[in-house]
């Protein structure tokens, strides 16, 4: 309603007509917006169900403990959330023009360097769970530290995925991601009931969660956003690699710096971090290709001033 005053307030000359439709063109926007609706539900199913869950069974203070660890993962996928609506309208643009193999390089390169650029974060909090919860919400929250583990440590792989999903809206093809969404999504509700008593304050949620979301997005998405590019299947599993190494180098070099320094504030926490980024980055730079490196050149470049 407020759309329609504003509207009327605002380009007072601008009249709609119902014969100036193109209803043909209608129904195709109509269909495509069902099956998101239908996909986002069924993300809502394996995304958002656990909390009510955990409230339901395990109760009020199993739901905070569990929310608290939550966040992070919360705050990562808003992250990756940015970046793929960022690159929605690229992709568009790639397809009107037909450009299909910049498409296909621009998807790559966005699932690999998002896959790289989440591999520092979930290292960090897969190395640093313990002084992280211990200065954050003190001691008596040190014992989540596995349920934070198991509710980010696959988000590097997971969300690095992010991107194709743009891909599939601006070729049109949302069906069957939706239907593979909503299966999914009941699959994991019945997991979750399952296991919510497993482990500790909803540790086997977690993993359910885990488990499902890994499905959808290390065997569905990578392969059907290469199919419906008309490229080989193992196209995007290669785009994901880096980032699965860039994790390993970053929880090794996590654990390494927590077990010899000791992190009690959060000044300590943030150089702690800062000497795990350094030489992740480093180490990093020599594993790009040569056109890689110079734009990351540029981008530091253009930061610096």
């Amino acid at each position: 309603m407020l759309a329609i005053i504003f509207w009327h307030r605002l380009t007072p000359e601008i009249h709609i007509q119902r014969h100036q439709f193109e209803w043909a063109k209608f129904k195709s926007m109509f269909s495509m917006s069902s099956w998101l609706i239908i996909n986002q539900i069924g993300s809502l199913l394996f995304l958002n169900i656990d909390l009510i869950i955990i409230n339901r069974y395990l109760g009020a203070e199993a739901q905070g403990r569990y929310a608290s660890a939550l966040q992070w993962a919360v705050l990562l996928r808003t992250f990756s959330i940015a970046v793929a609506a960022a690159i929605t309208p690229i992709a568009l643009d790639r397809h009107v023009r037909q450009d299909q193999r910049q498409l296909a390089k621009m998807a790559h390169s966005t699932v690999k360097w998002l896959g790289l650029a989440l591999a520092l974060p979930v290292g960090l909090l897969i190395g640093f769970a313990v002084p992280l919860l211990h200065i954050w919400l003190g001691s008596e929250f040190e014992d989540i530290a596995l349920l934070m583990i198991v509710l980010v440590g696959h988000l590097s792989f997971n969300l690095a995925v992010r991107p194709l999903f743009s891909i599939q809206v601006a070729l049109n093809k949302v069906r069957w991601p939706a239907i593979v969404s909503i299966i999914l999504g009941v699959f994991n509700l019945f997991l979750a009931l399952w296991w919510v008593h497993w482990g500790k304050y909803g540790l086997g949620v977690a993993v359910a969660s885990g488990i499902v979301l890994t499905l959808r997005n290390a065997v569905f998405v990578p392969i059907y956003g290469a199919r419906i590019q008309n490229l080989p299947w193992y196209t995007f599993y290669k785009s994901v690699v880096p980032g699965m190494l860039g994790l390993l180098l970053a929880v090794l070099i996590s654990f390494v710096v927590a077990n010899r320094f000791n992190v009690e504030s959060w000044v300590q926490l943030v150089v702690a971090g800062i000497c795990v980024a350094f030489p992740y980055i480093a180490i990093l730079f020599f594993f790009l290709t040569k056109e890689e490196k110079q734009i990351m050149q540029r981008y530091l470049r253009k930061r610096r001033f």
